[in-house]
């Protein structure tokens, strides 16, 4: 029997991993994504992880650097859609950090509080692959179970999969090989817009998402989307 919240939500449980198998990377897909983000940011990128080996897949992460008309990483993973989903579907995964973040190759960036976003990026990347499901928009995924945050400081302890807000037009498809591979973008969330979303229901999270005006663009220490309660003796 399928597992469901109050809010109507399936909840899929990750406890056991799909039988192993490795993967050197797909040069071919690799140069297709690259081309993708260079026609569509009109900007040069970096690879900043190719693993020689990974299992399941391997996911290497693009980042197109900061430039005065657009003060945002943008990092895109590749690697994901090397094999298809257990729905037959193809998919992506990206995030945008503000332009204050730790540049690559800096001691910042390789603080566990400077890469933690990039880690995320790989670790949902291989996660259908690994146990063997589906990631795809609507989804959320927590940070353990109990979810904890990220890093210290990051206060986001789970993940949101939806359409990114801010891409360019055309971005969030790439046609390849036949077929399309989707491009969504990674929310970070905290454990009360996690468990409200699973309460109320995915259009209820979105619409306070709207309402505060959220982008793509992880802002540590940004206030949650749902409304402060007021206590008994604060003053109004």
């Amino acid at each position: 029997m399928e597992e469901r919240s109050s809010g109507g939500s399936r909840i899929f449980r990750h406890e056991q991993s799909a039988p192993g198998s490795s993967s050197v990377g797909d040069a071919a897909l690799g140069e297709a994504i690259s081309g993708h983000i260079a026609r569509h940011y009109d900007m040069p990128e970096a690879v900043l992880l190719h693993p020689e080996e990974s299992s399941y897949v391997a996911i290497d992460v693009h980042v197109v650097l900061p430039k005065p008309n657009r003060p945002v990483y943008v990092a895109v993973t590749s690697g994901m859609s090397e094999r298809a989903m257990k729905n037959g579907r193809r998919a992506e995964l990206m995030l945008l950090l503000p332009s204050t973040w730790p540049a690559p190759g800096t001691p910042e960036f390789h603080d566990e509080r400077g890469y933690w976003p990039y880690r995320l990026l790989q670790d949902l990347a291989r996660l259908p692959h690994q146990f063997d499901t589906v990631l795809w928009a609507g989804h959320t995924v927590p940070n353990g179970d109990p979810a904890t945050p990220y890093a210290k400081g990051a206060g986001f302890t789970g993940a949101l999969i939806a359409p990114a807000v801010i891409a360019p037009d055309g971005f969030e498809t790439l046609e390849y090989d036949g077929g399309e591979i989707e491009f969504f973008a990674v929310w970070p969330l905290y454990t009360d817009e996690m468990q409200f979303k699973l309460d109320e229901g995915l259009e209820r999270l979105y619409d306070l998402m709207e309402a505060a005006k959220l982008l793509e663009i992880i802002h540590v220490g940004r206030p949650s989307v749902l409304p402060r309660r007021r206590g008994l003796f604060r003053r109004r």
